[in-house]
C-alpha cells in the first residue's frame, strides 16, 4: 500500500508541476514550437483542450491549467493524507 501511495504522489506531483510549467510558458511567450514546449502541450492538452471551451482564460494566465492544478492538488491531498 505504502508503493501505491507514493507512486500515485508522484504522478500527481510530476503532472501539478507539467501543468504549472505550462501555465508559466503561456505566460512567458515561449516559442511553443520548441519539442520541450510542444511535449508540455501534448501531455497536458487531453485534460486542458475541453476545459478551455468552458473556462476562459484571464488575461496571459490560463484559468483552466490552474483550475486543473488546484484540483490535483486538492485530491491529492484528500485521498493521500
Amino acid at each position: 500500500m505504502n508503493t501505491l501511495t507514493f507512486l500515485l504522489s508522484t504522478v500527481i506531483e510530476l503532472y501539478t508541476m507539467v501543468l504549472l510549467l505550462r501555465i508559466w510558458m503561456q505566460w512567458a511567450h515561449c516559442d511553443f514550437y520548441n519539442p520541450f514546449s510542444q511535449f508540455v502541450v501534448k501531455v497536458t492538452q487531453p485534460i486542458i483542450g475541453p476545459l478551455r471551451r468552458v473556462i476562459p482564460a484571464m488575461g496571459p494566465i490560463d484559468s483552466a491549467s490552474l483550475l486543473v492544478a488546484y484540483i490535483l492538488s486538492f485530491i491529492k491531498a484528500i485521498v493521500l493524507f
